[in-house]
C-alpha cells in the first residue's frame, strides 16, 4: 500500500464575531468624529470672533502686538458675545455632548483598530499537506515557524513508525501538533482521518496533495497491472478522495482573506513534467500525473466561481530531500536540485493568493534545470 503523510495547521486568519461587531462600530464612529471636529471648528471660529468683537469694543490692541492688557472674559460673558444669551443653555449642553462624544468615538476606534490587529477568531480554518514518504519535504522549519504563530498542525501518515522522524523533528521547533493515521488511497481512511481532524481543529482552509505514485524506469512490456493501479490510485485517487473531503466543508463557509472576494479554500496538488508528456520508462508514473492535472483543472472549473481556489503544481526538477542528497551529492552541491525550503514558501503564497489574481497552473524548477516546453 502506498504512504500517505499529510500536515493540518489551523490559522486565526478569520474575524470572530466580536471582533466584526468593533469594526462594524468603528466605521460608524469614524464619521461622528469628523462631525465633532467640523463643530469644534466652528465652535471655535465663533468663540474667537466674539473675542476679536470684545476686544475692539473694549480697544484692546490686535492680535500679534506686542503691547496688551489684560481683560477678564468670563465664560458667560464669552458665550453670549458668540451665540447670545438665549442660546447660551443650548451651547453649553452641545459642548458637554460633543466632549464625550469625542471619548466614545475615540475608545471605539481604538477597539476597532485593536480587533483588526489582533483579528481574533472563534472558528479557526485547517489546512492539510498529504505527502509520500519524505514527510515534511513541503513544510520545512522556516514555514512551520509561519504555521506556528497562530496555526495548529494535524500530521496525517499511514503509520505511526512513518511518521516518527517527522515528529521528531516537529518536537524540536517547538510546534503544536496531532496525528492521525491515514492511507489516502483508502475512502474509509480518509474520511475517518479528515472527520477527526475536522471535529478537533475545525474545517479544511488548504489542501496539499503531495503523494508521488512512483513507476519511473519501467518499461511499457515490465508493468505490472496491480502495480500499476497501484501507483495510479497514490497520484490521483488519493488526491480525488481527499478532495471530496474538503470541497463540502469550504463550499459551507463564507470565505476569508483581506480581499475584495472572499476565499473559501485552496488545493495545491504537487505534480510533475510527465504530467505533460509521456517518456521512455515512464508510462506508470506520467499516467497518473496526467489524471492529477486533469483533476486539478476540473476542479477550478467546477469550483472556482465559488471562491476554490485549485493548483496544479509541475514540479520539474529533483528535490533536495535528504535521500536525495545521499544518492546525489555532487548535484546537491552544485545547487541544481530544486530546494524543499524555497519550494515550501512557493506553495505558502499560493494559499495566500487572491481569487482576483490567483495562480492554476505553476512551473517550479532550480535555475540550472534544463528544460523545455
Amino acid at each position: 500500500m502506498p504512504y500517505a503523510f499529510s500536515l493540518a495547521f489551523t490559522p486565526s486568519g478569520r474575524r470572530s464575531k466580536k471582533s466584526m461587531r468593533l469594526w462594524g462600530a468603528g466605521m460608524i464612529a469614524a464619521p461622528l468624529v469628523v462631525f465633532f471636529v467640523g463643530c469644534s471648528a466652528y465652535t471655535a471660529n465663533l468663540m474667537v470672533q466674539a473675542m476679536q468683537a470684545e476686544a475692539t469694543r473694549q480697544c484692546l490692541p490686535p492680535c500679534g502686538s506686542r503691547t496688551a492688557r489684560v481683560v477678564t472674559l468670563d465664560w458667560a460673558a464669552l458665550v453670549n458675545a458668540a451665540f447670545g444669551s438665549r442660546a447660551r443653555k443650548a451651547v453649553e449642553v452641545f459642548l458637554i455632548v460633543e466632549l464625550w462624544g469625542y471619548l466614545l468615538s475615540t475608545a471605539v476606534c481604538a477597539s476597532m483598530n485593536v480587533a483588526q490587529l489582533l483579528n481574533v477568531s472563534a472558528a479557526p480554518a485547517v489546512a492539510v499537506a498529504v505527502c509520500g514518504a519524505y514527510a515534511l519535504t513541503f513544510v520545512p522549519a522556516k514555514v512551520l515557524t509561519k504555521i506556528n504563530e497562530g496555526y495548529q498542525i494535524a500530521a496525517m501518515c499511514r503509520t505511526a513508525s512513518s511518521f516518527e522522524p517527522t515528529a521528531t523533528r516537529l518536537k524540536e521547533m517547538g510546534a503544536h501538533y496531532a496525528f492521525f493515521e491515514m492511507d489516502a488511497t483508502d475512502k474509509a481512511s480518509v474520511a475517518s482521518a479528515f472527520g477527526a481532524a475536522a471535529k478537533q481543529l475545525g474545517p479544511v482552509d488548504v489542501l496539499v496533495y503531495n503523494c508521488g505514485g512512483g513507476g519511473f524506469g519501467i518499461s511499457i512490456m515490465d508493468i505490472d497491472p496491480e502495480t500499476f493501479k497501484k501507483s495510479f490510485d497514490a497520484s490521483c485517487v488519493g488526491a480525488l478522495l481527499c478532495s471530496q473531503a474538503v470541497i463540502p466543508g469550504m463550499l459551507a463557509r463564507e470565505g476569508g482573506g483581506d480581499f475584495a472576494v472572499k476565499k473559501r479554500g485552496t488545493l495545491i496538488f504537487s505534480s510533475a513534467t510527465s504530467a505533460f508528456r509521456g517518456g521512455s520508462g515512464t508510462a506508470q508514473f506520467a499516467c497518473g500525473k496526467h489524471a492529477l492535472r486533469a483533476l486539478s483543472q476540473s476542479i477550478a472549473k467546477e469550483y472556482g466561481k465559488q471562491g476554490i481556489h485549485a493548483v496544479h503544481v509541475r514540479l520539474d526538477c529533483v528535490l533536495d530531500t535528504p535521500g536525495y542528497q545521499k544518492k546525489m551529492p555532487e548535484m546537491y552541491a552544485a545547487h541544481k536540485m530544486g530546494c524543499t525550503d524555497d519550494i515550501a514558501e512557493t506553495y505558502f503564497a499560493l494559499a495566500q493568493q487572491s481569487p482576483l489574481g490567483w495562480s492554476n497552473e505553476v512551473d517550479i524548477r532550480p535555475f540550472q534545470e534544463g528544460w523545455s516546453c
